[in-house]
């Protein structure tokens, strides 16, 4: 998963809100430009960008491509924030850069890094 692309993807009320729709149920171009009151064009450069970012993938049924939303991709993105909120700040003197002597911080003893539990073991 590219989080950047998905972030940017999500980065827009009408995406965003598509994406809470199809987590409750598939739904066809033609319908979500009706719930939005939009041209279906306009719903399709949203739904677009959201299959690239790969939270949406749609599925032919008949005439008309049914989406849903990629639970996965979802959940990836979770694990995402959960690791970031999982990283802890500690002190300058405790980081790597001054194991090895080499630390750049402007003011030593003062300044904070941010590491991860995985960067302290």
């Amino acid at each position: 998963m590219n989080t950047v692309k998905t972030l940017k993807a999500l980065a827009n009320d009408t995406r965003l809100e598509i994406v809470r729709m199809l987590l409750g149920k598939a739904m066809c171009i033609h319908a979500l430009a009706r719930h939005f009151h939009v041209s279906e064009p306009t719903i399709c450069v949203h739904v677009r960008l959201l299959r690239e970012a790969e939270l949406v993938s749609g599925e032919r049924r008949g005439y008309f491509v049914h989406y849903r939303a990629n639970r996965e991709a979802i959940q990836e993105l979770i694990t995402c924030f959960t690791d970031l909120s999982n990283i802890e700040q500690t002190s300058c003197q405790d980081c790597h850069c001054h194991a090895k002597g080499s630390c750049h911080c402007q003011s030593k003893g003062n300044h904070n890094h941010e590491t991860s539990s995985e960067d302290r073991n």
